[in-house]
């Protein structure tokens, strides 16, 4: 499906959840998502080369050797017209900060790209990424966005909540039903985590929940699996299930991927997240504050959840996203 935009995208995006949460853009011809930046270099030797080329240890020794070689084939544009570019980078990425953001690469497609636009949308907190230098990144792009509200605040960016595709989930017939489940890191969350698994235990409710990323000297609850799982394997798991626990981390301030699980694969959600209160997306008879609703979880669990209208699936899109950064770089 072809966008009706002004410029055409070259994103460097990631795999796993971007893979899916972006998968609309897949058949977009003016749109080209990379999930690896030599994902267009199809020749072993010059994928080699490429790898010397962005190689810390090589830089050391020679300041990107053979860039002269490998900067003009590391991107095969797909696009049939002459439409000006966008470059958007994804900012929680290490590769397209730690490399494609710096000198000379990123001088190299200015220059190559005179006319192009330069973008960066951070889709974690500011906090979780070492290698950002905000005062550059400001310099250096022509629009930042952001999907965490606060970091909006502090640092001046542009807000836009993450973008989600109504993604076909692969059927895994090994995976039990569980009434509430959980995926993620443990951090500094896990004991909220294992409070609220006991809890539902205790009611009589299937839980299915996987935790990485716990300190070794942290309690382990038998029944709790500690380990991650990829994307994929988390989806196949939520399908099965009629609640999503969501728990978020310190310090942030928007929606995550299980807002949208939720709302695109009509399950409860049980959250922390108070911002949710006041979002378009929020319906109070099947997303649920964890202070408020624990308790009554047995009520509400069980009830079948309606379907988000067709409009809210197309909002949710990357496809929106799309349009909605053609309109920012065609009227500034």
């Amino acid at each position: 499906m072809l966008l009706d935009t002004k410029y055409n995208y070259v994103i460097f995006g990631s795999d796993g959840y971007y893979d899916v949460g972006y998968a609309d853009l897949k058949a977009c011809p003016n749109v080209l998502y990379l999930n690896h930046y030599m994902q267009t270099v199809r020749n072993p030797l010059i994928r080699l080369v490429t790898r010397l080329t962005f190689s810390h240890k090589v830089n050391r020794i020679v300041h990107y050797a053979f860039s002269r070689f490998t900067f003009k084939r590391l991107l095969s544009l797909p696009f049939k017209d002459n439409k000006p570019l966008c470059f958007l980078y994804f900012g929680n990425v290490y590769w397209c900060t730690a490399f494609l953001v710096k000198p000379p690469y990123f001088d190299y497609l200015k220059q190559r790209y005179p006319n192009a636009k330069f973008g960066m949308y951070l889709q974690d907190i500011v906090a979780r990424n070492p290698h950002l230098d905000m005062p550059r990144i400001k310099q250096q792009f022509n629009f930042v966005l952001s999907y965490d509200k606060g970091d909006c605040e502090k640092y001046g960016l542009t807000y836009y909540p993450t973008p989600y595709s109504a993604y076909p989930i692969p059927t895994n017939n090994d995976i039990a039903k569980s009434d509430l489940y959980f995926c993620g890191n443990g951090k500094n969350r896990y004991p909220l985590i294992h409070d609220i698994y006991r809890k539902c235990i205790e009611k009589g409710l299937r839980c299915d929940f996987y935790i990485s990323g716990m300190p070794s000297s942290a309690e382990k609850i038998e029944g709790i699996h500690y380990t991650s799982l990829t994307y994929i394997e988390n989806l196949q798991h939520m399908i099965q299930s009629k609640c999503i626990l969501e728990i978020m981390q310190d310090g942030a301030d928007g929606y995550t991927p299980r807002l949208w699980e939720s709302l695109l694969y009509n399950k409860h959600l049980l959250t922390n997240n108070k911002s949710i209160l006041s979002s378009p997306y929020y319906r109070q008879a099947f997303i649920h504050q964890v202070d408020k609703e624990l308790n009554t979880i047995t009520e509400w669990i069980h009830q079948p959840v309606e379907s988000i209208t067709e409009q809210q699936r197309e909002d949710l899109s990357p496809k929106a996203l799309i349009r909605f950064i053609d309109k920012i770089i065609t009227t500034h």
